[in-house]
């Protein structure tokens, strides 16, 4: 954008050159107006492929992880839409909680207070967020540190939610189809290995620069003296 506005004169004789009427300040230069096309530049791009007969496999199969991971990440910024439209969410400050990855519907079952609920599961990078469907409206129930919990797969089709220092199951989330579990436990997987890492950094102790300094000089003072 700063690059268009200090050649702005230079772009709009091209605009004339070319009689292009929206000129330079059509294009889409903000990143979320962008993710959108992309999926359609590269299925078009894997289009023109076939049809001029184009053999490089390589190219294809990379064009089509591409289209795939561009895809999934779209839908996750569709549905990161949805957060600032949950209900009752006083306590928790989203900003804080790191990346978010995914969400999926489940069917709850609370093992405290035994009561089953449909639900919208939220996978965030420092925690998991709870919060139940009443009708087109989602209303905040409870959410998780993942250092406070552990996450397993109870079935093919359902996820349980342990409380790490009660050892008690918290919740039990069933799911529609089987796939969806072994996409949210790749996730979780992910997760927990990056927060037990995290979690093992902040423990190791680390001494100040100013303390390994004063040791090397004391010790350069004894080797002098003696």
């Amino acid at each position: 954008m700063a690059l268009r506005q200090e050649h702005r004169e230079y772009f709009k004789t091209l605009q004339t050159e070319f009689n292009d009427k929206l000129g330079i300040d059509s294009f889409l230069v903000q990143p979320i107006q962008r993710l959108t096309r992309y999926p359609l530049l590269l299925q078009q791009l894997i289009l023109d492929f076939f049809k001029n007969g184009i053999n490089c496999k390589p190219v294809l199969k990379s064009c089509c992880k591409l289209d795939t991971r561009m895809r999934n990440h779209l839908a996750v910024v569709n549905q990161s839409e949805e957060i600032k439209s949950i209900e009752e969410l006083d306590e928790l400050n989203i900003l804080e909680q790191g990346y978010f990855l995914k969400s999926s519907e489940f069917d709850a079952y609370n093992h405290k207070s035994r009561k089953k609920f449909r639900c919208k599961v939220y996978l965030f990078e420092k925690c998991l967020l709870c919060t139940e469907v009443k009708k087109k409206r989602l209303a905040y129930r409870c959410h998780f540190a993942w250092d406070s919990i552990e996450v397993s797969a109870n079935s093919s089709k359902s996820l349980l939610v342990t409380h790490k220092v009660h050892n008690r199951p918290e919740f039990e989330f069933a799911a529609a189809e089987a796939y969806v579990i072994k996409q949210w436990m790749r996730c979780i997987l992910k997760i927990t290995e990056a927060t037990k890492e995290r979690l093992e950094s902040e423990t190791k102790l680390t001494l100040p620069m100013e303390v390994v300094l004063f040791v090397v000089f004391m010790m350069w003072i004894m080797f002098r003296l003696f």
